[in-house]
């Protein structure tokens, strides 16, 4: 039996990566929805982690898109794609993964 080749890179460093521009984004308040993002999730019943988690789902969406796209940033995609949070993520609600 074969195993599938592991993609280059270390997951988790990404991983903490993605999630310190998103805490960047928060101390410097932009784009200022971020921090919006991050109330109305919690609002929603997410903790700050998962929120924090959830934002940088979006984040990564955006990304990748921007690559095969090659298309530079844009942040009024980006912030619609904050927008659609939880659901973009594949989350119904706290805890609540969609099948």
């Amino acid at each position: 039996m074969t195993s599938k080749p592991k993609p280059p890179g270390n997951p988790d460093r990404a991983r903490a990566a993605l999630l310190g521009v998103v805490e960047k984004q928060l101390a410097e308040g932009t784009p200022k929805e971020v921090g919006g993002t991050l109330i109305r999730l919690c609002f929603l019943g997410y903790s700050r982690d998962e929120a924090i988690r959830l934002i940088a789902v979006a984040l990564t969406i955006d990304m990748r898109e921007m690559m095969l796209q090659s298309r530079a940033y844009d942040e009024t995609r980006y912030i619609a794609k904050l927008g659609a949070l939880p659901e973009l993520a594949g989350e119904k609600g706290p805890g609540k993964r969609i099948q």
